[in-house]
Order: C-alpha cells, then structure tokens, then sequence
C-alpha cells in the first residue's frame, strides 16, 4: 500500500498547483508570495461555470415499483430518503465531490454511524443514521497495481477522529484491546510516514493544515475495504499493524466508495481531470496578460531636448495646453515614448481567450457571457452544440448521485431500528396531510423490488424566466384546451394561487396588488359608461420575430485583434 500511496503523489501534487491556481495569489497568507498575479481569473470562471451547470439544484429522488401492491410503500420510501439526504446535506456532498472531480478525482464513502453523535471531515455523524462522505485524494489510496477499479485489490482512506470517543466506544470495535494501545497523533505527522518527505496537502492552501485548529486529543485512522475478500478493515495509520476491527462487508454489494470523473484515461485508475486540460492556456494568458500590464504600468512619455535649447523645454513644460510659447528651435525638442504594451501580444491575448473557451467547451456561451453568433437562431444552435459538451460531465454527475441515494436509502431501508419523519399527502384531497413516520414494520418486500433514480432535471439550475417558459408550454399544451372538460369533472383552477406563481416567476409586486380575490362572479357585469368594454375570452395574436446581425464576442475580439495587428477595421468579423 505504501508503494501504491507513492505512486498516487504526483496526482496530489498536481490537484496542490491547480488549487494554487485556481484560487490566485490573494486567497490566504500561503498565497500571496508563492503564487505569481493570475488578473483574468480564467480557471476559476471556468469551473465555476461548470459547476452551475452540474449541481445547481436540489437532488431529488423518486421510487418507482413493477408492483401495485408496493407502490404505497414506494412513496413512504420516496419521501423517506428525501428527507434523509437533506438532513445529511446530501447536496452539499455532491457539490463537494463533483467539485473534486474537476481537480482530481471524486470521491464519497457511504456507511452508517455505529457510534454517538460525533463529527469526522466536517460532517456531523448521527448514530444509527447512514453517511454520504466526501473522501479527499490526499487521504485515498488505491491499488495502483491495477488497470481498472474492478481488478483493485483495495481501497483506503484515512481520517481523523477524537482519541477519548474511539475509546469510550471501544467495544464496538472486534479488537478491543488494540483501541486502548492507540496515541495521539499530530495533525500532518502523517505526512512523513512513508520515508519519502511527505505529502503537500491540498488544505495547506488555506493554512488549514496545522496543529492549532484542533483543540482535542486526536488520532489518525484508516479504513480498508478488500474487495475480493469482502472484508473491511479499520486500523492506525500510524501504526498499521494495530487492527481495531475486521468484518465482513455487510454493505451493498459495490462497496463502500463511489467515484465521479471528468475524463477517463484508458488502462489507467485515476482519471484527467479538467483542470489538466485548461491549466497550460489559464497560465499563457495570464502570463501574458501580467507582462502586458506591467509593460503599461512602466510605458513613460518624456520630453528631450538639445544642449543649449533648455529655454524652449521648459517653456513647454510649465505652459498648459493649447498655449501659445516662444521657441527658438521646435526642432531641438521632442517627445519621446518608452515602453508600452506590445501590440503582437495583446492581439495572441485576445486570441488565446477564444482557444481557452473552445478547450473548455465554449465557455463563454455556456457562462452565458453575450451572444456568440449572428442571429438568434444562430445562437439557438450554438447553445444546442455547446450543451453536448458538457452532457458526458452531467450524464456521468447524475449517474453518481443516482447510486449514491440509492446506497443510502439500502441503509435506510435495511436498519431495524431508523425512524424517518415524514409527511404524507392525502390523495383526492387538496391542502391535507398527514405527518407520520416510515420504520421497519412499514417496509414491504425487497430492497431490489423497488427502483430508484435521482430526478436529473431537478440537478440543473432554473431561472425564474425558465420556470415561467415551462410553465407557459404546460399551461397552453395541457390545461388551457381542458379547462372546459376539467371543470365538467369537478377540477377547477385555482386562480388566485395562479397569479401568485405568476408574480414569483415574474419578480411583479405590481400582479399581487392588482389581482383581488372577492368571491363574486364578475362575468356578467358591464363596463362603466365611457370605458372600453372588456376583449373577448379567446384572441388571436401573430408575433413576428425578426433576426437581424448582432455584435458576437468572438466578432469583437477578432476585430480587436485585427486592428491590434494593423489589418484595419473588419466589418465582417466584428459582426
């Protein structure tokens, strides 16, 4: 495992420099001498973007069954492992993980509490209640020896926990007497164990990485999972032959770990991430840029004269503009221009911004920073073509949340003894519902009879303008030609509630205050003499649209480029 973990340094080093990168000079004290000026920010904008696009909303999950008699028990499920993964902040850990991804690799380790209530990475752990954990890579050690994660002979990770609680918990562990030969531990004496001058840790970034911040007796632990034994072991990482417990796998059947990557690398464990493929032109440009503003911080403008013509300088200096002087000689003075931002440079600053959007999946539209193409419908086809791109990251987040819900919602539904709060709606009435619980006496059936899948469409980020289109498409597609045959079978909309969505997606104070709700049927009452008479219920309106060339960010920086290089004005690519 040793050779393994040494085998794993370069990539924890390289995730170390992208985060030095990521974050720019000023982010802690760490910073601000070791990493050179990065003013465009170009890698940060980059994942940040991608982010939204990946994890913006709430994951939700539905269960589903081939059998009627267990769809009563799959929705208690349903509204059980919701509630489950928002008291876990199970959100926040795909975040996390995703975020990994970008920089490395993600990880999670997914389990359930045995001990009390106590608080491992940052997480607080709740006894009885199942995990989802983010596994950083500079506490993961994988079997290097292998070409893909099912030939993998194990898998650890290592963790800090407080001494007096393993301690106090001692018999839960299958050697107990080892517990009591465990010692503190300082936080990065790890570091040095492998004899090789130990590990950069990606939290020393920050200056998170010291002694002072932990105020208990702590110790460091690790967890190996030995998947074709089947077998889980817990033991000291600084004293690995102190084995605190050994069991069998009582889990679901892939284990304890789930991964998410960017890129995959053939024959390889350990994937590409994203930042490898943007790092060199992030540090082009911002290399480039640096020097450039340096170059125009230093540019000077001075005023040189011939020996004797000392009169005819100063004159010129103490004069404001447009004044009239006396010269003896316009000729024996000068002005002179040194240094200055090279023209050549800035025009390749401009272009390699256009590469870096490009490597990164055109990154402008998907950042959404101004129109990229022509015409609108253009534009419409340049954001269907850019939304591939970033699909196989969105297929492979979605497959990875999916099986994590479902390997929490496994523990969920295997203990014996969780209760789970929930609310449950009565159907065929409207504003009724009813909290209860969901334990084991409600559970019927297998585990496996039942499929459950994470809602994609809820992992996306919706703008207010998005929901009202979505809205607008149901309502005229679905309830505005039924109203009539809705309302002969008892349906009807409520309209008050209506235009209180509406005033929400369309931020309108205005459509609250105007729109009173008086029980009375107005249909039959006139307009007061003089006013216009209200329209008929069913209108016809044509909209036109028409598309006219716009100015595209690409077309500007082009021409920029091009007027940097001394081609002159280009109508056609600033367009």
């Amino acid at each position: 495992m040793a050779w393994s973990r040494r085998q794993m340094q370069a990539f924890r080093n390289n995730k170390v420099f992208a985060i030095r990168q990521f974050v720019g000079r000023w982010y802690s004290e760490n910073q601000t001498e070791r990493t050179p000026k990065k003013p465009l920010g170009s890698l940060e904008s980059a994942i940040s973007t991608y982010m939204r696009h990946l994890v913006g909303g709430i994951p939700t999950v539905t269960v589903t069954t081939a059998h009627d008699e267990l769809e009563p028990t799959a929705e208690d499920l349903q509204l059980a492992t919701n509630h489950l993964l928002e008291e876990i902040r199970f959100k926040k850990t795909i975040a996390s993980a995703v975020l990994d991804a970008h920089f490395g690799i993600g990880l999670v380790k997914i389990g359930i509490s045995k001990t009390h209530s106590v608080e491992v990475g940052g997480f607080l752990h709740d006894v009885g209640q199942p995990f989802v954990d983010v596994v950083s890579l500079d506490d993961l050690t994988i079997d290097m020896t292998a070409k893909n994660w099912e030939d993998m002979g194990f898998i650890s990770n290592r963790y800090r926990m407080p001494l007096a609680i393993i301690q106090a918990d001692k018999q839960l562990y299958s050697n107990p007497g080892n517990v009591d030969r465990l010692t503190a531990t300082r936080k990065h004496a790890h570091t040095m164990l492998d004899g090789f001058g130990g590990d950069v840790r990606a939290s020393a970034v920050g200056g998170q990485d010291v002694d002072p911040d932990e105020y208990r007796r702590m110790t460091e632990l690790e967890d190996v999972w030995l998947p074709s034994e089947g077998i889980t072991i817990t033991r000291s990482f600084a004293s690995p032959e102190l084995i605190l417990d050994e069991r069998e796998w009582d889990g679901p059947e892939r284990g304890p770990y789930k991964k998410v990557t960017c890129t995959d690398v053939p024959d390889n464990l350990l994937p590409l991430p994203t930042t490898s493929k943007l790092l060199d032109l992030h540090m082009i440009l911002n290399e480039l840029v640096d020097k450039e503003a340096r170059r125009a911080i230093n540019q000077k403008k001075m005023i040189g004269f011939r020996p004797g013509h000392e009169g005819d300088a100063e004159r010129i200096l103490d004069n404001v503009d447009m004044s009239l002087i006396k010269m003896d000689d316009p000729s024996a003075v000068n002005t002179f221009d040194f240094g200055g931002i090279n023209s050549e440079s800035l025009a390749f600053v401009t272009v390699a911004r256009q590469w870096f959007s490009q490597r990164g999946g055109n990154l402008e539209t998907l950042g959404g920073l101004g129109p990229q193409a022509k015409t609108a419908s253009q534009e419409v086809l340049l954001n269907q073509n850019a939304g591939p791109l970033i699909d196989d990251m969105a297929d492979k987040t979605d497959s990875f949340t999916s099986e994590c819900a479902s390997d929490a919602a496994w523990y969920l539904w295997q203990d014996p003894l969780i209760e789970i709060p929930i609310v449950k709606r009565i159907a065929g009435i409207a504003g009724i519902s009813v909290p209860t619980t969901f334990s084991a006496a409600d559970r019927e059936g297998d585990f496996f009879q039942y499929n459950l899948k994470v809602l994609a469409v809820n992992m996306r980020p919706k703008t207010p303008d998005v929901r009202l289109e979505e809205f607008t498409v149901m309502w005229e597609k679905f309830i505005a030609p039924n109203i009539e045959a809705m309302g002969q079978a008892g349906v009807a909309v409520d309209w008050e509630t209506l235009f209180v969505l509406l005033a929400d997606m369309t931020h309108s104070d205005d459509l609250r205050r105007i729109i009173v709700s008086g029980g009375e049927d107005l249909r039959d009452q006139k307009p007061p003499v003089g006013e216009r008479p209200l329209q008929a219920s069913h209108t016809v309106r044509e909209n036109i649209r028409t598309n006219r060339p716009g100015t595209t960010a690409p077309g500007q920086d082009n021409a920029f480029a091009n007027a940097l290089l001394g081609a002159g004005k280009n109508t056609a690519n600033a367009a």
